[in-house]
């Protein structure tokens, strides 16, 4: 039995491609040391990848030399000042603490992660992110296996599982997740990813998403594999003149006169005021997300007077919008379009109508997030008709 001490040392680990991992140590301390007994240590040092501070302390072995992946350990540690910016796509500052203990193929943590200032790049804004979770590491491999994951995003939480491991004759490690948000906030999502410093719209969000994230090395909204279905309930849109054309839209709906100027003011700001509050509601659909593409389908939604399907494309990187379906309402054609255009579109009440009343309208959405056009799409290749805001 004996101590054995390594400070102000480099320990270095070769890669297949690349420069090695170089983890500077401050200070090891390693007591009572025995080949039958095990021993216990004391160690800190500067982590690879990514750079921050790591202490750790705990026991180790004995050594099973028949079996290394069978020997004990068991020991807690602190990761400081972890900088994620060295990942490409994202930034941020980590901070974690462990308690962990099994044997060096299957250890068992429990522990949680704190970021105060996530950020993917493309983002207009920072996140705050905690998550407490119980894992399983496989330190002969560093696959690891997510027993548990509770992570809150600002005020909403996501429950997770899934794992982070290697493939035979593959560079690099798959992060694969299976997400759970119930009754979530959309907004809380959204600011993840878009470049707007306030979400388009609010609501309270449910969804289900199966996760892929492959070792590629490109950007993260390119590399991230999404397939899920979501809905939003109580959705409002935040641009005071995008939730106007929806407040018009669902007037007309209705086959009510549209009349900004002479409009009871009373009513429009009145929160409580149920003729005034529109929401959108029943908002559901698939999503899957591949190269930094959104494939929406089986997409529906209510405003008072109207439902839409829909599906389409939303581009991640550069913001296009690109979507079709119907448009059900309670009016006829000719009264959602309003005022003296009615009289010119009666002739297509005819054409548009849905029984046993209404009328039934193909859409588009198309244009770029910040500028998205909305009108008609007539069949026949015929050129789209504006007007149904």
């Amino acid at each position: 039995m004996g101590e054995a001490v390594a400070n102000n040392a480099r320990l270095e680990i070769a890669r297949q491609a690349g420069e090695p991992l170089r983890f500077e140590i401050h200070t090891l301390t390693l007591n009572a040391v025995s080949r039958k007994e095990g021993f216990s240590y004391d160690v800190a040092f500067l982590n690879a990848l990514p750079p921050g501070e790591i202490q750790s302390r705990g026991h180790f072995g004995p050594w099973n030399a028949s079996d290394p992946g069978q020997t004990p350990v068991r020991g807690t540690y602190r990761f400081e000042h972890a900088y994620l910016g060295v990942f490409n796509g994202i930034d941020g500052v980590l901070s974690s603490h462990d308690s962990f203990q099994g044997t060096l193929a299957q250890i068992e943590t429990h522990g949680s992660v704190a970021i105060p200032d996530f950020k993917v790049r493309r983002a207009a804004r920072r996140s705050p992110i905690e998550s407490r979770f119980v894992s399983l590491v496989n330190t002969l491999n560093g696959d690891v296996r997510l027993e548990h994951v509770e992570t809150g995003i600002v005020r909403t939480d996501v429950l997770a599982r899934g794992s982070i491991e290697g493939t035979r004759g593959r560079r690099g490690k798959v992060t694969s997740l299976d997400l759970n948000v119930s009754e979530g906030r959309i907004q809380d999502i959204l600011r993840l990813f878009i470049r707007e410093p306030r979400s388009p719209i609010v609501g309270t969000i449910s969804f289900r998403a199966h996760v892929t994230i492959p070792p590629e090395g490109r950007p993260f909204e390119q590399e991230v594999v999404l397939v899920g279905d979501f809905g939003i309930e109580d959705g409002r849109f935040t641009k005071a003149e995008t939730q106007k054309k929806v407040d018009n839209l669902s007037e007309r709906a209705r086959g009510k006169k549209v009349d900004d100027k002479e409009k009871d003011k009373s009513k429009g700001n009145d929160p409580d005021d149920e003729d005034s509050s529109r929401v959108i509601s029943g908002l559901k659909g698939h999503v899957v997300l591949k190269d930094g593409v959104a494939m929406l389908t089986n997409i529906s939604f209510r405003v008072p007077g109207a439902i839409a399907y829909m599906h389409g494309t939303f581009n991640l990187r550069n913001e296009k919008i690109d979507f079709h379906g119907v448009l059900q309402t309670d009016a006829e054609f000719s009264k959602v379009g309003g005022g003296i255009k009615s009289v010119f579109l009666k002739p297509f009440d005819a054409i548009f109508k849905k029984k046993p009343r209404g009328a039934e309208i193909p859409v588009k959405l198309t244009g770029t997030y910040a500028h998205p056009e909305a009108g008609l799409e007539l069949s026949g290749g015929k050129k789209a008709e504006k007007g149904i805001e």
